[in-house]
């Protein structure tokens, strides 16, 4: 069961940070022709390498 809610753990990070990034991408498009709007840019990165360790690799 445990890599079950680690799938959907993961899931759930990937779901909220692709929202985020399409908030600043709306942002972005609403804000174009706005005097002074600079854009903004969204980023991602990983957590950490916990696959490896979920399977024993490590």
């Amino acid at each position: 069961m445990s890599s079950l809610n680690s799938s959907l753990s993961i899931a759930s990070s990937s779901l909220s940070a692709t929202q985020s990034q399409l908030s600043v991408t709306a942002s972005n498009i609403a804000n174009a022709d706005t005097d002074g709007y600079t854009a903004k840019t969204a980023s991602a990165s990983a957590k950490s390498d916990r696959w490896h360790e979920f399977r024993g690799q490590r």
